[in-house]
């Protein structure tokens, strides 16, 4: 991705002297679109900038609790630049740079090196070791220096705000669909089709093996989804399809594996290997066991049935 920079010292100068953002942007919601949002408008025609961290920085502090994130670097790079950003600086975090204190980070990196016009952050927003920096760390030394700085308040969907952590609760408990207003778009899950045990094609309903993911999977339970799959030794674009899809495990036949799986409508073929893209329209029902392949059969058809007419979103 030729806008996305893992290193300050390959930025190009094109993309200093002008706005940044700062933030985990962890899976670009409506709150991250609106303060880029209010970004543009500051920058007018100078460069925006978002500057994020890899890896997130809990990692390294407290892995235990660590979140499970909502995009990838790439992924989340790819929605802020379609959000109206002109680069994506993923800053290295080490734990040199955990060290750094507010001041430093300001003034090194903010002041120095990128001689930043303008800053825009969530009234939130902290940083820093011990989280020291704060908006209004970044108000007065900005006054003083001659540097734009403005706040975007808390986004609020329906009463409640709008934040990645609530989106992760969403997601776990299968509220897809609340998760996809607060995304702005549905929540999607990557990976490679792999080696299944192929019951679903000896019951009728074949289906592709999501393995590999490098997000936060959704909560147990049966989806109507729309799916890409992409081949990745072969020519050929992608293919969409709806499809129903199972998280969890196969509680009829004994499984103790949490399995992606999903059947793509209308369509048939090998996808071993292949990239797929599942995104997540809505939730049909819970994971239960049932006494046999004909009662199961019976009810991936009501399912499949379901996500035909699921609308997308």
């Amino acid at each position: 991705m030729k806008h996305l920079f893992h290193d300050l010292s390959v930025l190009p100068d094109s993309l200093r002297r002008g706005v940044v953002a700062i933030g985990n942007f962890d899976g670009v919601h409506r709150g991250h679109r609106q303060l880029i949002a209010k970004a543009r408008q500051m920058a007018q025609s100078q460069p925006i900038l978002a500057i994020t961290f890899n890896p997130h920085p809990l990692t390294l502090v407290k892995p235990e609790i660590a979140p499970k994130l909502l995009g990838t670097i790439e992924q989340n790079a790819e929605l802020l630049l379609n959000a109206g950003c002109d680069g994506v600086l993923a800053y290295p975090v080490t734990r040199d740079f955990l060290e750094m204190t507010a001041e430093q980070f300001y003034s090194h990196i903010l002041r120095e090196r990128l001689q930043v016009q303008g800053i825009v952050e969530g009234e939130n927003f902290v940083f820093g070791k011990d989280r020291t920096g704060n908006v209004e760390f970044l108000r007065e030394n900005s006054q003083r220096d001659g540097i734009h700085f403005d706040t975007l308040p808390t986004v609020m969907h329906e009463g409640n705000p709008v934040s990645s952590t609530i989106i992760r609760h969403l997601l776990s408990e299968g509220d897809v669909k609340h998760a996809a207003e607060l995304l702005e778009r549905p929540y999607r899950l990557s990976g490679i089709v792999g080696e299944g045990d192929r019951r679903g094609h000896k019951l009728g309903f074949p289906t592709a093996n999501l393995v590999t993911p490098k997000t936060l999977i959704p909560g147990s339970g049966v989806y109507a989804a729309q799916a890409t799959v992409t081949p990745t030794t072969t020519a050929g674009g992608p293919i969409t399809a709806k499809a129903a899809v199972q998280i969890g495990r196969n509680l009829t036949f004994g499984g103790d594996e949490l399995r992606i799986e999903a059947h793509l409508l209308d369509f048939s073929g090998d996808l071993y290997g292949w990239q797929i893209a599942i995104d997540f329209l809505t939730k049909l029902r819970d994971i239960r066991k049932f006494s046999g392949e004909k009662e199961l059969i019976a009810q991936v058809t009501v399912d499949v049935a379901a996500a035909r007419e699921t609308p997308l979103i």
